[in-house]
């Protein structure tokens, strides 16, 4: 998902003749509206290279996830495809709702804020005596197998923590993204 825009250009973004004058991008928008009623332009991709089409994404209106959206992109030269038949398209989905929709972005949610209590739990029951921090973060090879074990769990667990939370933490607010909008702009005005 990250290589996601390099990956798509590669593999789908049609090259076009790239001569003379170009259009004014307000008329092509204008054309896309009018070719996609009950649908709005929700991005305008201007191409890096002089080659490349220029990408409109047109999502229906008033979806509430990507799934409802049911994006197409359509280039200015004019190539159109949907965008639910690329497999990056396919696997963003799953990644964001589980394939499911409103339903499984909430499910996304909830196992996020599951994640990040078991790290809160997990570094609470893992916290040191002082002066046993040195001991708590490495692994004692010469010990028996069953300390070797906890020793490894609980150093990976240590170390992985904060990165299972910040995972989490996104998953809770790109399931719940209103609420906790509102929870955050609360904290910081008041």
């Amino acid at each position: 998902l990250i290589f996601r825009p390099e990956l798509e250009q590669a593999l789908y973004l049609p090259r076009v003749a790239a001569s003379g004058a170009t259009a004014p991008v307000a008329g092509i928008l204008a054309d896309v509206a009018a070719r996609y009623p009950g649908r709005r332009v929700s991005r305008v991709q201007f191409p890096a290279d002089a080659d490349r089409a220029l990408e409109f994404v047109v999502s229906k209106i008033g979806a509430r996830s990507l799934k409802e959206a049911q994006q197409i992109r359509v280039f200015a030269d004019p190539y159109a495809r949907e965008q639910q038949s690329s497999w990056i398209f396919v696997l963003q989905d799953f990644h964001f709702s589980l394939s499911g929709g409103l339903t499984g972005l909430k499910v996304n949610g909830v196992v996020g804020g599951v994640l990040v209590l078991m790290s809160l739990t997990g570094l609470i029951a893992w916290w040191p005596t002082p002066g046993r921090w040195r001991r708590s973060i490495r692994i004692n090879t010469a010990a028996s197998w069953k300390r070797v074990t906890w020793d490894v769990h609980s150093v990976t667990g240590f170390f992985s923590s904060l990165v299972l939370m910040v995972f989490g933490l996104t998953g809770v607010f790109y399931g719940f993204r209103e609420p906790v909008t509102r929870a955050l702009l609360w904290t910081v005005k008041g």
